[in-house]
Parts: C-alpha cells; sequence; structure tokens
C-alpha cells in the first residue's frame, strides 16, 4: 500500500474492542456519507476488530482506508488463535497496527511482524513510547521497511489520560525526527494520547508530525468530526 503523502493529514482510528460487528455496521451505515466529508481535511484509515474487518471494507466508501488491530508475527501455520498478514491482505486490509501499547510483546515479534506484513504489501503502523524504543526497532528492522511504514508515538504517560505539554511533546518529536534523519529512515510521524478537540490544534502546531492515532474518540463520531476539523 503506498505510503501517504507528507502533506495529508491521517487519523487512524483505533476502534479496538469498543464497537461489535453489530455496532460497527450501524455505524458504517449511519456515517458513510459523513465520512466522505471528512476526508476534505484528513486521511481516514478505520481499524476495528478483525471479526468486523470484512464488514467494515464492504461497508465503507472506497475512499475510506481499512486497516487492522495486529497480525500473527509468524508465518501461515501452527499459530491458533492468531491472524496472518496472508489473511489480512485477502481481507482488503490496507494498514496494521503492530505494538501498540496495550499489546506488550517482545521486539523479536515487532520484528517478525514487520517482516510479515511487507511481504504482504500492507503498510505497517509502527507505535512506540519512547525514542530508545523507536532506535531498538530501527536498529533491528530493514531501513526500507522502516521508510515504508508509519510511525506513532503513544507516551505511556499520555496513554487514556491527557495529552504532554506542548513544549515537552515539541522535544519528543524533535528527537525522534532527528534519529530518523540520523539513521536515514524517513517516516510518516503520528501521535496518540490524549488527543482531543481542544489541544489537536496545538499538537499540530508544531508541524513535527502528520497525524493522530485515535482510540475511543473515534468511535463517537461527533468526537472523531470535532477532532477533525478542529486541528
Amino acid at each position: 500500500m503506498p505510503i501517504p503523502s507528507h502533506s495529508t493529514w491521517l487519523i487512524i482510528a483505533n476502534w479496538k474492542t469498543y464497537l461489535t460487528a453489530q455496532q460497527a455496521e450501524f455505524w458504517l451505515l449511519r456515517h458513510a456519507a459523513d465520512l466522505c466529508y471528512l476526508q476534505q481535511k484528513a486521511k481516514i484509515i478505520i481499524c476495528p476488530e478483525i471479526a468486523s474487518l470484512n464488514l467494515i471494507r464492504n461497508l465503507a466508501p472506497t475512499e475510506i482506508s481499512v486497516g487492522a488491530q495486529t497480525c500473527s508475527d509468524d508465518a501461515p501455520g501452527a499459530d491458533t488463535g492468531k491472524v496472518s498478514a496472508r489473511s489480512l491482505h485477502d481481507l482488503r486490509a490496507s494498514y496494521c497496527l503492530v505494538n501498540h501499547s496495550e499489546i506488550q510483546q517482545a521486539l523479536a515479534k515487532t520484528v517478525n511482524q514487520l517482516k510479515q506484513l511487507h511481504e504482504t504489501a500492507i503498510t505497517p503502523i509502527i507505535c512506540f513510547g519512547s525514542g530508545d524504543e523507536l532506535l531498538k526497532i530501527i536498529e533491528n528492522t530493514s531501513c526500507n521497511i522502516i521508510q515504508n511504514s508509519i510511525l506513532a508515538f503513544e507516551p505511556p504517560e499520555a496513554i487514556g489520560k491527557s495529552a504532554l505539554p506542548i513544549q515537552i511533546l515539541k522535544k519528543h518529536f524533535e528527537t525522534i525526527h532527528k534519529l530518523l534523519i540520523e539513521r536515514k529512515c524517513p517516516s510518516l510521524l503520528l501521535y496518540g494520547g490524549g488527543v482531543t478537540a481542544e489541544n489537536c490544534k496545538d499538537i499540530r502546531k508544531t508541524g513535527l508530525i502528520n497525524g493522530f492515532l485515535l482510540g475511543r474518540a473515534s468511535t463517537d463520531f461527533q468526537s472523531l468530526e470535532k477532532i477533525v476539523f478542529s486541528c
């Protein structure tokens, strides 16, 4: 899947398990046209739970991209209870979250997931909580994979709480960009953690990010709309 342009503002809607398959269907039927309207301001990528993925892809307007919340780190085979990157490709998922803060996993698993997704042409959305964590991922992954991924910074102290003060966020963003330049692995950078309609404009004004990774707020259309048009 081609990486969006750096001039495109991205909104990743991680629905987690807030919406059942039936609720997700109702949400799409009610807001399909509204999503196309939001696309005037930002590229929307919806990441529902796996049980809803095919349904969402069939109901969502073609302009709306669909992603998965995770995938198996192994090639198809003996991996009970997991979903392979190949299956996500068959379900027409264009993106997949990797290493989300709510999924604790070893570095080796993250690296293997990235390889599986790369082989199936699904764009990874790599989540990380610090520059050190990102550096370890970069050191153990080919730069080509990083360049063809989207990065999402999720500081642990902001998840499920309030976003960090702007000046602190700006320093984090600058450190991450410096790391990417030093490693010659340019990539789009998103921010997730306490994003609201009240603070999103100031966060965007740093000029150092390309969008937001939203959780529960993205399942409420009014909240999603306010964030998209406020920033």
